[in-house]
């Protein structure tokens, strides 16, 4: 089962490329909105940003913004912005940012029974996402824990896993940056909604199934 999963927390910083943007109006600065793109875990996703409230100096433009979690869905996020005075005085300050998040997710094309595999019963759509909201990825494997009505968006609470069972050989793609390493592992079961193995080293890994491997994605 491919599910869209909460990344650890990590610092997210990331510079206007260009000029920095003065935070006097009401519009939001390049480098804020490029690091909430950055902090996003759901793949595919848009980041619609529809409110700004910046608390800085009067003067500071921000050249450098930071997320200090992963951005899981639609909220209020708060955004540290680093910056310069006209002067050339370095300058902080924080901002709250209210966004929508959009994604193609699965939708229900008929009704489903429990039990029911999603193969060829489901259509990708963009919809908003909530934060915290766990939506598949693929349909791949996955039948269905519950009835599902049509037009329902597929969650990972209304599914389960009809995946390998546990010891069965699986290739792991462990990706640390822009590097990846393959070998093969062996299924290990670690709950549902989750995909584990075991390293040939013994290590047990978590990941994300992506076209019949697992993605294991290193800090």
């Amino acid at each position: 089962m491919n599910v869209v999963n909460v990344l650890p927390a990590t610092l997210f910083v990331l510079a206007l490329a260009a000029s920095s943007v003065a935070l006097a109006g009401p519009a939001v600065p390049a480098s804020v909105q490029a690091a909430l793109e950055a902090a996003t875990t759901i793949p595919e996703a848009r980041v619609d940003v529809i409110g700004f409230a910046p608390k800085v100096q009067p003067g500071c433009r921000a050249e450098y913004a930071e997320i200090g979690r992963p951005l899981e869905g639609s909220g209020r996020v708060a955004v540290k912005l680093t910056g310069q005075l006209v002067g050339g005085a370095p300058c902080t300050g924080w901002a709250w940012a209210t966004v929508r998040v959009f994604a193609p997710v699965l939708v229900a094309t008929r009704a489903l029974r429990q039990g029911e595999s999603l193969d060829a019963a489901t259509e990708r759509v963009e919809r908003e996402i909530p934060a915290g909201r766990k939506v598949l990825a693929s349909a791949s494997g996955v039948t269905t824990a519950r009835a599902i009505v049509r037009g329902a968006v597929i969650e990972a609470a209304f599914t389960r896993s009809t995946g390998p069972q546990a010891g069965a050989p699986i290739k792991v793609v462990v990706a640390l940056g822009s590097v990846q390493v393959e070998q093969t592992g062996r299924w290990a079961a670690c709950g549902k909604d989750r995909a584990c193995a075991v390293l040939p080293s013994g290590k047990h890994v978590e990941g994300t199934l992506v076209d019949g491997r697992l993605l294991v994605t290193l800090p």
